[in-house]
């Protein structure tokens, strides 16, 4: 049993070595439709892509399942999602979602999401505010450019 959770921890610690924190550089100006999101959401966790298009940038919330512990995008719905973006040539900044008990670092689950984008927002209530936290995808065993 000893060896199994060590197990365990090394693939929690590699996985969140992953993502690597950086400073945020998110358009200040999208925080009150995440934060609004983030509570309206509560106590389940919200899901959304940060998306440029003609020079604006926009908080698009995705239609997801979700718990207080996680969410799931159907597949389908996560094509339909990306073909439309691609089609009109509305590029993905980054992945956002929350963690409604105030982790500010990324899941297991999280290592995922690299696929949709290089960069991921976690969102965390913190008291009255919530808390955002930015992190780049530094895998280097990963083939995308």
């Amino acid at each position: 049993m000893a060896r199994r959770t060590a197990t365990s921890s090394a693939l929690g610690i590699w996985c969140s070595t992953l993502w690597i924190e950086v400073p945020p550089s998110f358009p200040e100006e999208l925080r009150p439709a995440l934060e609004t999101q983030v509570w309206q959401s509560m106590p389940l966790e919200c899901a959304g892509l940060l998306v440029i298009h003609g020079g604006r940038t926009w908080a698009m919330a995705l239609p997801t399942t979700a718990s207080a512990m996680g969410f799931a995008v159907h597949p389908r719905l996560w094509v339909e999602t990306l073909t439309i973006l691609e089609h009109r040539g509305i590029e993905i900044w980054a992945t956002y979602h929350s963690h409604p008990g105030g982790r500010l670092r990324p899941s297991r689950r999280d290592h995922a999401l690299h696929w949709t984008s290089k960069r991921l927002l976690l969102l965390a209530p913190s008291g009255p505010h919530v808390a955002i936290a930015q992190y780049e995808w530094t895998a280097s065993s990963d083939n995308r450019s």
